[in-house]
Parts: C-alpha cells; sequence; structure tokens
C-alpha cells in the first residue's frame, strides 16, 4: 500500500469534514484506494445509537442498492 502524504490526508479529512457539514450528515465514512489497496480512510460524526464512525462501520443503506445496481449495469454496457 502506497499511503497519501501526511498533507493530502490532512486535505482529505478537511474535505471530509467541509461536505458532513455542508450535506448536514450525522456521519460519513470515506476511503482512496489507490492501485486496487485502500491507501487513505476517514471519518467523522456521530453514529446515534451506535459506535462512533469509523472505516469498519457498516451502514445500511436500504433500496438505494437498486439505483446503484442500475446505475452500474449502464454503465458497463456503455
Amino acid at each position: 500500500m502506497r499511503p497519501v502524504s501526511d498533507l493530502t490526508g490532512y486535505r482529505l479529512d478537511h474535505r471530509l469534514a467541509q461536505e458532513q457539514a455542508a450535506a448536514r450528515m450525522p456521519s460519513l465514512v470515506a476511503g482512496v484506494v489507490r492501485d486496487g489497496a485502500l491507501a487513505w480512510s476517514g471519518a467523522i460524526g456521530e453514529h446515534t445509537g451506535g459506535p462512533a464512525p469509523s472505516v469498519d462501520l457498516q451502514y445500511r443503506i436500504g433500496s438505494v442498492t437498486k439505483t446503484m445496481t442500475a446505475v452500474l449495469l449502464m454503465q458497463l454496457l456503455d
């Protein structure tokens, strides 16, 4: 794994905080994959009624999976 630089990590953490605040999300987890490996990950906010957000936290995404699947299939067709 080739991790991101300290400066890039700081900027990504800052961007994560900005996006969480702008979208008014209770919590947000993000990652950067480089060459098929996780190069950076970050988590911010609160997870109501559960553990603090981390890269290991699994969120329920409900029926959003149908939309995600449809978009992925359309991208494959292109």
